[in-house]
């Protein structure tokens, strides 16, 4: 009796943490050293029913005294039947909106979606001139920068003219293509005071321009649910702009 009640409290226990939502998977493995006896169970419980299934249809109120008294001292469990009956008992918990930062490792609950293509705006490939292509190979003086995090919004490049721009920086309006810095060299500085630059090849329209949306386009699906968040993952969804994802939270798991 002393025995019973000593492994009955260890299952109250477990069962308490695991209907109260504490735990997601309350596995609860008992051996016994010595046979129990008088342990008086209510005449109405199903104990015809295999230690699984005992698992799987209990009651809240049963579970306890039927699965006490489905195990005997001769009850032995596999590792594939304590899982199956670990997750037979295991119920999925509720999603969790949090900071992507602190998502890792967890798994996505639904999918993420672009709200914004990527490349926003069309990009230089290379650190280069942008250029009109029309105009060829030649000399011409430098009028702005469009480095990359510079919108470049207020530079305009007209033939005749060239701006310089990094990886990643954004082309600027009117150049239709870039020119590798390789294929040029500094001219030194105008009778007007500004930079100049020599080409030396010309440029097909659209050379060395990311279009916007050729990594990632608007709307697109990037990662779906079920997904764990790693490093990767992570870094993709900062990308895109998503700073609060939903997000299965880590069960806690208990083992008597």
């Amino acid at each position: 009796i002393i025995t019973a009640l000593a492994v009955l409290r260890e299952w109250a226990a477990a069962l308490c943490l695991l209907y109260k939502g504490q735990l997601s998977t309350a596995l609860v493995l008992v051996c016994w050293q010595t046979e129990l006896t008088n342990l008086s169970l209510p005449p109405s419980l199903p104990l015809s029913l295999s230690f699984s299934e005992l698992l799987i249809n209990a009651s809240k109120a049963q579970f306890c005294a039927m699965a006490m008294a489905a195990c005997t001292p001769s009850t032995k469990l596999t590792v594939a039947d304590a899982t199956h009956i670990m997750l037979a008992v295991a119920q999925r918990l509720e999603p969790v909106t949090v900071p992507l930062q602190e998502a890792v490792g967890l798994i996505l609950a639904e999918d993420c979606v672009a709200s914004d293509p990527l490349p926003p705006y069309p990009a230089s490939v290379k650190d280069g001139f942008a250029v009109v292509a029309a105009d060829g190979p030649g000399e011409y003086p430098i009028i702005a920068e469009a480095r990359a995090g510079d919108d470049a919004a207020s530079v305009v490049v007209t033939s005749g003219n060239v701006a310089y721009i990094t990886t990643g920086g954004p082309v600027p309006d009117g150049a239709d293509a870039v020119v590798q810095v390789e294929d040029t060299e500094s001219a030194g500085v105008g009778p007007d005071g500004v930079r100049r630059v020599r080409i030396f090849k010309g440029a097909m329209k659209g050379q060395d321009i990311r279009s916007v949306g050729l990594d990632v386009a608007q709307g697109m699906v990037v990662l779906k649910a079920g997904e764990r968040l790693g490093a990767a993952e992570i870094g993709l969804l900062a990308t895109v702009g998503v700073v609060m994802v939903k997000v299965f939270p880590r069960p806690l798991v208990a083992v008597l």
